[in-house]
């Protein structure tokens, strides 16, 4: 199944798809983010698009938790994460 998420920066794409991943143990992908140099390709691959709409005040809420965090060493960025073994959930890269 593939399957691409949508929303703002702190509206819980990544949160969504590794839930997912394990959900369905994906084997295909899984995708987040709204990119607009290639997001029309993966909406007309996808079989299930997911959009994450959340009020304001929740998203910058968590936009400004998760920077502190970064911050103070506590979470590790997303480049971080998606350089190592832990990633739960795959990218289809464009050829």
């Amino acid at each position: 199944m593939k399957i691409h998420i949508i929303g703002c920066s702190g509206s819980g794409k990544t949160y969504l798809a590794n839930a997912l991943s394990k959900k369905y143990n994906n084997d295909e992908w899984i995708i987040e983010g709204v990119y607009y140099a290639w997001v029309q390709q993966f909406f007309d691959e996808a079989d299930k698009i997911y959009v994450l709409d959340m009020p304001s005040y929740l998203y910058k809420s968590r936009i400004i938790m998760r920077s502190i965090k970064r911050k103070l060493g506590i979470r590790k960025g997303k480049k971080d994460i998606h350089n190592t073994d832990s990633c739960k959930w795959h990218r289809n890269r464009l050829s």
